[in-house]
């Protein structure tokens, strides 16, 4: 939603779709609580068009950032607006075993302190600064993190948090976040160095 707050018509005109698809579309969508209508664009004459956007309070997602030295953590609304941010030293000495217990028990305790329904999470997103096959979202190798050798982590995420869980290496990650927010948002093609 890099354009809203955005109008039916305007949405009937970016994507093609007749403006009765549109309204449509937007009252499936309304019903589940994704979108909520926000004031009115301006008009040149007759009924000004209502504006819609995302509604930030239909859920949340939690990010996770495991580098070598610091591990992040960050839980953002449904529109992206950092709503938590915290960080510590990574636990790079005890093993995934020791480790990715604590690193739970540390998402169950920002979760209940922020008073976050479970339901209301859409997702967690972990980056961890190793070799991920992104398929399996397994870790195969950290070399800045001792004792994380073939970790499947989202299964043992997912285990203890019933929510879906995307994992990836933090360079790819950090290349989609510059891609969709950073320096490389209006760019077609570029390199991101880790």
């Amino acid at each position: 939603w890099d354009i809203a707050p955005v109008s039916r018509i305007t949405l009937s005109k970016i994507t093609g779709y007749s403006p009765s698809s549109i309204t449509q579309i937007v009252a499936q969508l309304q019903a589940k609580q994704l979108i909520v209508e926000n004031g009115y664009e301006d008009s040149g004459g007759g009924r000004k068009p209502v504006q819609l956007r995302i509604n930030p309070e239909n859920g949340y997602a939690l990010g996770l950032d495991m580098g070598a030295a610091t591990t992040r953590v960050v839980i953002t609304d449904f529109e992206g607006k950092m709503i938590y941010q915290d960080s510590g030293k990574t636990d790079n000495s005890s093993g995934a075993k020791v480790a990715l217990p604590r690193l739970i028990n540390k998402i169950k305790l920002i979760i209940k302190q922020r008073n976050i329904n479970y339901g209301s999470i859409k997702g967690i997103g972990l980056g961890i600064s190793g070799i991920v096959e992104p398929e399996r979202e397994y870790c195969y190798f950290c070399p800045n993190i001792k004792g994380w050798e073939n970790v499947a982590i989202k299964d043992r995420l997912q285990e203890v948090l019933p929510l879906p869980v995307l994992v990836d290496c933090t360079s790819r990650t950090m290349a989609l976040a510059e891609r969709k927010f950073g320096i490389a948002k209006d760019v077609d093609n570029f390199i991101s160095i880790d």
